[in-house]
Parts: C-alpha cells; structure tokens; sequence
C-alpha cells in the first residue's frame, strides 16, 4: 500500500533510535520532535533550543561520540528552523564560535563548524574561521569563568555602517565564549549570535 507521502522511506530517528517512515527531510520522529524545548531570543541572540533532555543528549552524542546521525540531526533542526532563517536575514557573513585546543585534541566533533558552514552554503553567505588567537585556548570560556544572567550585547555606536556577521555556537553556558570572540571583531562588524542550545545560565 502507497505511503501517504511519496517521499517516506524506513529510517531510523535520530532521536529515539526507532526504524519509523520519515520523510528524507526529517532527522528526527514527530514524537522526538515534541520533546524538545524551546529557546529563548533577546535583540541580537537567539537560542534555539533549550540545553535539556533529548536535546542534549543528541549534542553529547555528536560531540564526544563522534555519531553522525546525531550530527545530522543537530544540524537540520538548526538549517530548518524557523527562528534560523529569521536570524539569517541580512547577514553577510556566519563565523563558527572557536572550539578550545583540548577538544581538537581529543577528538571532539566540532559542531559549530559544521552548523556554520551548512548555514553558509544554505544562505549563500560567506564563511569565516574565528580569529586564530583564539583557537589555542585550552579550555573554553565556558569553563574558565561563569557569568550570572541572560547573555546580552550591545551593538557598539554606528556599527550599523558595518558588514553583518552571525557568530555561531552549539551551546552557550555562560556566554563568555561569545562574548571574548565579540570582543575582538566588534569594531569589524555588526555581530549577532545564533547558538542551537542554552543552558540556563546565560
């Protein structure tokens, strides 16, 4: 008997590991889907999710296992997302936030990287490494230093005459990964962060 939808084909979610009929342009059933938990936005940040339940569980399994349908499914759910494609107007380059030199070493998959570049080549705007200074740190801001309340920026006067940049993170703790990149190319461009998870504090 003919599926409903054309497209659907036995796969297996990212999520719940069940084998369902998805839809090649979903990663995850609607029952995973309905489990994760909204973000939060504030002028120039946008979190999509919150750093909770099957969310994380899918970034831990990215990051520190190396899985590829978690991957996948980490960086769909940031490609499609509505608030994405809000955050992507008008910006004319995506930056990954920089990961710290002890999780290249121990072969951490990078998941800003992966989610920059998908939105680069889905937008069709430039792509930019974070500043080089920055990926020799040992251990990320997020671990050196925790600062209480939601993240917040502000635009420096008359950075509106600047090109727009949208730096991106997986997740964002404290904020002060974002902020020390911030730092550094405030003066260059018009920042604005885009991150797939926060964790409360920030």
């Amino acid at each position: 008997m003919q599926s409903n939808d054309r497209a659907s084909v036995e796969r297996v979610c990212a999520g719940c590991e069940r084998t369902l009929s998805l839809p090649p342009s979903l990663v995850l059933c609607p029952t995973c889907k309905w489990a994760l938990h909204p973000g939060r936005t504030r002028t120039s940040f946008t979190s999509l999710y919150r750093y909770y339940g099957l969310l994380r569980d899918l970034i831990l399994r990215a990051k520190v296992q190396n899985e590829p349908r978690a991957l996948a499914a980490l960086v769909d759910l940031c490609k499609v997302h509505g608030d994405t494609q809000r955050a992507m107007r008008g910006i004319e380059y995506v930056m990954p936030a920089p990961s710290s030199l002890w999780g290249r070493l121990h072969g951490k998959a990078d998941i800003p990287w992966h989610l920059a570049k998908t939105l680069s080549r889905t937008y069709g705007v430039s792509f930019l490494s974070p500043p080089f200074v920055l990926r020799w740190r040992w251990r990320k801001q997020a671990h050196r230093k925790r600062t209480k309340g939601f993240f917040h920026f502000t635009h420096p006067q008359n950075s509106h005459m600047l090109p727009t940049l949208l730096l991106v993170d997986d997740v964002a703790t404290s904020g002060e990964t974002l902020r020390r990149v911030a730092a550094r190319l405030e003066h260059h461009y018009r920042i604005y962060f885009l991150v797939l998870a926060d964790a409360g504090e920030c």
